[in-house]
């Protein structure tokens, strides 16, 4: 029993983690996008 609760408690806590680094990836290369093009516009004349 408490190797299965070893084994289950890592599970349950890095699926929270996994979620949210998805989230934080999917709002850093939306960020990222919308800077590379402000750059863009006001890098070109």
């Amino acid at each position: 029993m408490m190797a299965v609760g070893r084994q289950l408690n890592p599970n349950v806590s890095t699926r929270v983690p996994l979620e949210w680094k998805t989230k934080i990836e999917a709002i850093a290369t939306k960020i990222g996008r919308n800077l590379s093009k402000v750059l863009h516009e006001a890098i070109a004349p």
